[in-house]
């Protein structure tokens, strides 16, 4: 009941704006225009072929040529597994997990050169359709890889999905060659890669906000016995035997929706996900939803935090900001 009342909210405000001339709400013309690129782009999907987007397994002698860059991006996501060349001179990006930037963090110069290296091999991945997952992609419309994956989630009411879609397909004009793979369940890109998404049959969290964040795309990477999990919005409940679990943990976990607050200090992760020697990674930046929170930050003994980060207790109220950590992003080598 909560999510379809959100959705009618939602939709109520992406189709009307108020005028401050006459004090009134008046339909949005730019709505109706981006609701009929979207049935039009509902009715004419073009999916890529899965089968020919799966990547080779990573031989143990390789793997030293393999990273994990995850990005400072403010209260955002992205991060992407890189492959440089035998000398290193040069690395090409093997895949993209999200594609969000807050506005104050686009000039970083590591995220650009990323982007700029994004060919036709490398696979998109988008977790859910929440804007500080993928609204950077306004700025970078020339992407030119065909190879998107999308969660399996009919968020076309919400005004982020539409959005994204319109992107997308302004995005297809330009370079022909945008087109989303829609995920059902579990996938393995690779034996190093699995990407799953949850069933809807299963309960929300009751920490989450929507059905949006509970059901999107959870990745990991295992690549030379070390193993990475980016969980994007999903919190520990909702991360279950879709993707491998670990006797000691994962190495190293992007901390689940940028370390949003646990109200009950009994909430703990499942087994097999934090272990004694798991890094978390923190994604968070200015924001007024009390991330990160002290009480999640502090299921792992190691952390990672960028600067500019601000802690909070549970009641929202501001304890710290980062300081002397200027990076611009965070590595992980294999």
């Amino acid at each position: 009941m909560r999510e379809r009342f959100l959705d009618d909210v939602n939709n109520v405000f992406f189709d009307y704006y108020y005028s401050f001339k006459d004090f009134s709400f008046r339909e949005d013309d730019l709505a109706s225009e981006i609701n009929g690129l979207i049935e039009l782009s509902l009715n004419n999907r073009n999916y890529g072929n899965i089968e020919d987007w799966l990547l080779p397994a990573i031989p143990s002698w390789e793997s030293h040529l393999y990273e994990f860059r995850v990005f400072h991006v403010g209260q955002a996501n992205c991060s992407a597994l890189i492959k440089y060349n035998f000398d290193k001179s040069d690395y090409r990006v093997v895949a993209v997990f999200d594609f969000g930037c807050e506005l104050a963090y686009r000039n970083n110069k590591a995220l650009n050169e990323m982007i700029d290296k994004i060919d036709c091999s490398t696979v998109i991945l988008i977790s859910h359709f929440d804007l500080d997952h993928f609204n950077n992609i306004a700025d970078h419309l020339l992407v030119t890889t065909c190879r998107w994956i999308f969660p399996d989630y009919d968020g076309k009411k919400k005004k982020a999905s539409k959005i994204f879609q319109v992107l997308l397909k302004v995005a297809l004009r330009k370079t022909g060659v945008a087109r989303p793979f829609v995920l059902t369940g579990r996938l393995a890109l690779s034996p190093n890669i699995q990407i799953a998404q949850r069933p809807n049959t299963w309960p929300i969290d009751p920490y989450q906000s929507s059905m949006i964040n509970s059901r999107c795309v959870v990745s990991s990477i295992s690549i030379n016995g070390k193993n990475v999990l980016i969980p994007a919005d999903a919190l520990y409940s909702e991360i279950r035997s879709e993707i491998p679990l670990f006797d000691d943990g994962y190495d190293y976990v992007l901390v689940p929706h940028h370390g949003c607050n646990y109200r009950e200090s009994s909430e703990k992760p499942s087994s097999g996900i934090i272990g004694d020697k798991t890094v978390g990674v923190v994604l968070c930046g200015k924001n007024h939803y009390g991330h990160a929170s002290i009480s999640h930050l502090s299921l792992y003994n190691r952390l990672f935090l960028f600067e500019g980060s601000q802690l909070y207790d549970s009641k929202k109220h501001l304890l710290a900001k980062t300081k002397d950590n200027n990076v611009d992003f965070f590595t992980i080598e294999f």
